[in-house]
């Protein structure tokens, strides 16, 4: 075994070689892009002193499948920071600083369903908080933890029972877009972890390469360089799911730490320009040279996180609310390993 890891891991080190170098050929190419909103494919991103109100949101979530029954447990959280020449010089939190948690119980759920059930589940709390605390402090700048829109993944089928949950959470989010944009409030989604190969595809008449965006722009950005700004792709379905909007929405990605793998932002058109939002963003996230995310996104995390006891207790109460009729799954109760 040892041997086979060894042989995999060399592999891997040979593999992010190559891509290194072509990363460093794209850079010296001096290509543009048709689909790219401009003309360098890498920018350098300057940091800036920030003295205004943003604010950021995020949900948590638990969830437990029972014989015929799936629970779910959330809440939402907003933060708002008040920074003046780069310092906190206040906080704020909505709906509090340890909301009551909300429940969701389904029945008759297939193996994808329980999926969607927990994306759709957790998104129209975000959304909805999100909206509530843009009306209540009216920053200037508000963060979504993820993307700006639904994923792919999280669009059930025409023929599934979240149908009307999948529309309710298109709404929210076109309500969020249009309050934003009348309050005159910048909104960006800060996604960590992006498994998106949008810029791959625009660039691949240059790069010959089969990876993440952001496993091959680790090796083109260096710290304080972001991506040029570029859209989703217009047959995307999510896309067209929230029209007007979703053609509005841009993306680009950057790096603010040399130990950390690049952020990807997803933003609408605002009164700041794609250089002033991408060097809010730089100083926001700059706070370690090994994890790059800005401070009020992992505040509003942390507040948002459910403790493991919480569904542990639901569970019982459950339970004990249903006489004992529902069952746990097999897997989860055998006698023996």
């Amino acid at each position: 075994m040892l041997n086979e890891l060894k042989q995999a891991a060399e592999y891997v080190v040979s593999v992010n070689q190559q891509r290194a170098e072509k990363a460093r050929a794209l850079r010296e190419s001096g290509a543009v892009f048709k689909e790219a909103l401009e003309r360098e494919t890498v920018l350098p991103v300057e940091k800036t002193e920030i003295n205004m109100a943003i604010a950021a949101n995020d949900a948590g979530l638990l969830s437990k499948e029972l014989h015929g029954v799936d629970i779910l447990l959330g809440r939402a959280v907003a933060v708002k920071f008040v920074y003046a020449k780069n310092k906190l010089i206040s906080s704020e939190y909505f709906p509090s600083v340890s909301p009551k948690i909300e429940y969701d119980v389904k029945s008759g759920l297939d193996e994808r369903e329980v999926l969607w059930h927990k994306s759709l589940f957790r998104l129209k709390l975000e959304i909805k908080n999100a909206i509530s605390a843009v009306e209540k402090f009216s920053p200037e700048l508000f963060l979504l933890d993820g993307s700006l829109t639904p994923l792919l993944s999280d669009r059930p089928s025409e023929d599934s029972q979240l149908g009307e949950d999948y529309k309710e959470v298109v709404s929210l989010y076109k309500e969020l877009y249009s309050l934003s944009e009348k309050k005159g409030v910048a909104l960006a989604g800060v996604i960590k972890d992006s498994r998106g190969k949008r810029f791959m595809e625009i660039v691949k008449g240059k790069v010959d390469e089969n990876c993440s965006d952001s496993v091959f722009l680790h090796y083109l950005l260096n710290a304080g360089e972001r991506t040029f700004v570029l859209n989703y792709r217009e047959e995307n379905t999510i896309i067209k799911d929230l029209s007007p909007w979703g053609r509005r929405v841009s993306i680009f990605y950057i790096k603010p730490s040399k130990n950390d793998r690049p952020l990807r932002i997803e933003f609408l058109p605002s009164k700041f320009s794609f250089n002033e939002l991408a060097s809010v963003l730089y100083t926001l996230s700059s706070i370690s040279s090994s994890y790059a995310y800005p401070a009020i996104l992992i505040e509003a995390d942390m507040r948002a996180a459910l403790n493991p006891e919480e569904m542990e207790s639901a569970e019982k109460m459950f339970s004990f609310y249903s006489g004992g009729t529902v069952l746990p799954l097999r897997r989860n109760s055998r006698p023996f390993r």
